[in-house]
């Protein structure tokens, strides 16, 4: 008995490029380096304001088009062994995934404030990545390709060289994790918010590295490496140290880590006095969130100026650390001078604001500018 041919075997083999063509649109987004939307984000506004964007929206009908009808191939062709229904739903459902942070309200507001563009990199990394992987798209190619097609093109290129090294799980777990960390440690972060195309390398190479993590992980498609479900389990676990410590260098970092389009300040959606008062004491408590595009202050409102998101409560004194015009002492302790750590911290940042080497005669100390006969001077 002959065994039976699919008539897909020319879509097998275009099934790569086609592949190279749906991640680079998968990424595709050009309209979200826009103006700053005027609403503050909302539960209602980043679930239903959508914006289809035609580019993204077509390559994700394609692929899943082309996914249900080769499932509907092989399942008319292995009656007794169709393709489980749960992977399907969890490949259209990482298709779904994709398209919500890519043309959602999550997208509107991606390069404008930082948590809602870190939420869209994590729906690609740690959402829609593992999704897609659970329908284990390689073997639904290897099921669906012709006996010719799966030894001649997509079997030697599972077995290929670059792809054993790529897949091996160290290699795999170090590329994701050292992404994560150049991304957010390096230019490429302030350019993807200046370049639509280096926007959209950005969402390619995190979902690369996403599909290169979890497809170890996850074990269903065959790979160049196994790996037992208890080293699996470490493997993913030890992600969740290292990503917990980028975060808590970037919340924790002593200097503006992104300054696109804010000039080195902050601003927020918030607008009930707490970013004035701070303000009126030399305070810029920042919290949670930092503005990532748009003017600095384009209707000079002095609540665009400092964020302020949690409205902490500070005990006395800490309330006045960050003031220039204060200088916080220990009890018990003497400091040469007070007033002159006022001074000098005060004309220290004028000059940092000012990027600029602090002037000969700036810095005056508290006794000499006190001094009315003029017998202090500072040389």
């Amino acid at each position: 008995m002959r065994r039976p041919r699919f008539p897909v075997a020319a879509a097998a083999r275009r099934s790569l490029p086609l592949g190279v063509v749906a991640a680079l649109g998968l990424a595709a987004r050009a309209s979200a380096h826009g103006p700053v939307p005027a609403d503050p984000p909302t539960a209602v506004n980043l679930l239903f304001g959508w914006t289809i964007e035609p580019d993204v929206a077509l390559v994700l009908a394609l692929i899943a088009f082309v996914w249900i009808r080769f499932v509907r191939q092989v399942n008319r062709a292995h009656p007794a062994n169709p393709v489980p229904r749960r992977r399907s739903i969890c490949f259209l459902a990482g298709l779904a995934v994709i398209a919500f942070s890519l043309m959602s309200g999550i997208d509107t507001y991606d390069t404008t404030l930082f948590s809602v563009h870190m939420v869209q990199h994590l729906l690609l990394t740690l959402v829609a990545a593992p999704l897609i992987v659970l329908g284990a798209p390689i073997t639904l190619l290897l099921r669906v390709s012709t006996p010719n097609v799966r030894h001649r093109v997509i079997l030697p290129i599972l077995h290929s060289r670059v792809m054993k090294v790529l897949s091996f799980p160290v290699v795999a777990w170090v590329l994701f994790a050292a992404t994560m960390w150049w991304t957010h440690f390096s230019p490429i972060f302030d350019l993807a918010l200046e370049n639509p195309a280096v926007h959209d390398f950005e969402h390619l190479l995190y979902l690369t590295v996403g599909l290169l993590f979890w497809w170890p992980a996850v074990g269903l498609d065959p790979s160049p490496w196994r790996m037992s479900h208890p080293v699996r389990a470490m493997y993913v676990f030890l992600q969740m140290p290292q990503n917990t410590f980028l975060a808590v260098t970037i919340m924790n970092s002593p200097i503006v880590l992104y300054a696109h389009g804010t000039g080195g300040s902050f601003h927020s959606y918030i607008n009930d006095g707490t970013a004035t008062r701070l303000a009126a004491q030399g305070l810029a408590v920042i919290s949670i969130d930092q503005v990532l595009h748009g003017p600095r202050n384009p209707n000079g409102n002095p609540e665009l100026d400092f964020f302020n998101f949690l409205n902490p409560k500070w005990d006395k004194p800490l309330q006045l650390q960050f003031n220039p015009d204060v200088s916080i002492r220990e009890v018990g302790v003497m400091e040469k001078c007070t007033f002159c750590v006022q001074r000098i911290k005060a004309a220290e940042i004028n000059a940092d604001a000012e990027k600029r080497e602090l002037k000969d005669g700036e810095l005056q100390p508290a006794c000499a500018q006190t001094c009315r006969a003029r017998s202090v001077n500072l040389p």
